[in-house]
């Protein structure tokens, strides 16, 4: 099995990767995180640099024989690079065209995608039930 490393589940092919084990783990400090331009569906993207910010992750396992197949499906301006985990393991993973956060959002702020699409959509708030002792 291969490790894949992924930004979020919310990627539109990550279908394939369903079927295969998950870990959720921190990248190095030297990564920042951006909404791509574009979508839907919104895609983030990361890239290398000296002042970036620990980013959550998740680890898929993929076996070695589906791996061409999955990456000849990364549209750009993503691509599959060599990322260093929190511990300095590297493992294969997402990484993003520097062109790619020109017209990008930096949301490397929110520690991750899943932060930060659950900023954008907090979940539902219940009401308060009505309390007929008091009313």
């Amino acid at each position: 099995m291969l490790e894949v490393i992924v930004v979020t589940v919310a990627i539109d092919f990550i279908g394939v990767l369903r079927r295969y084990g998950i870990k959720v783990v921190l990248l190095r400090h030297d990564y920042r995180l951006y909404k791509i331009a574009g979508g839907p569906p919104h895609r983030p993207g990361l890239i290398k640099t000296a002042s970036g910010a620990a980013i959550e992750l998740e680890i898929w396992a993929l076996p070695k024989s589906a791996f061409g197949d999955f990456v000849s499906g990364v549209p750009a301006p993503l691509g599959i690079g060599t990322l260093s985990l929190e511990d300095g393991e590297p493992v294969k993973g997402f990484l993003c065209e520097a062109s790619a956060i020109n017209d990008a959002e930096d949301i490397t702020a929110f520690g991750g995608w899943r932060a930060y699409v659950n900023h954008l959509s907090p979940p539902p708030q219940h009401e308060k039930e009505f309390d007929h002792a008091t009313a």
